[in-house]
């Protein structure tokens, strides 16, 4: 049911406009780091979660490298509503991430934090609180 939540309006938000960003659900980061995925720009993040197979406590630092759903084809926003995987390489791996109540893939997300972004201009929340490098 959670994920019916992203269909309504929110009411108040306090969201971070410069990095590191922090994210709760894993619906609303795809969402928002759509552009950034589109344009191929390197997105580090660190996710903290549950490993599914041990139970026990899991972060996860690597680069998003895609996101896979039960739907094929292009996602759109009821469609993010359903099953959602997002791929990190962590250099040493491939890790798959889910959402809550996570059953197929390897860490089911409490936290998603996006760390930094290769191409800033295509994240453009981000661009109002980060400096132009000299």
């Amino acid at each position: 049911m959670t994920c019916l939540w992203a269909h309504g309006t929110p009411i108040y938000s306090e969201r971070q406009e410069t990095l590191p960003i922090e994210y709760v659900d894993i619906r609303q980061f795809i969402r928002e780091a759509r552009p950034l995925f589109e344009s191929e720009a390197t997105v580090t993040v660190r996710v903290e979660g549950t490993n599914l197979a041990t139970g026990e406590p899991r972060t996860v630092t690597g680069t998003v490298e895609g996101v896979q759903s039960v739907v094929g084809g292009e996602e759109s926003d009821p469609q993010i509503a359903g099953q959602v995987t997002l791929i990190v390489d962590t250099g040493h791996e491939r890790v798959r991430i889910g959402g809550w109540n996570a059953v197929v893939e390897d860490v089911e997300a409490t936290r998603i934090v996006v760390t930094d972004v290769a191409d800033v201009d295509s994240y453009p929340s981000l661009r109002a609180g980060t400096e132009p490098a000299e």
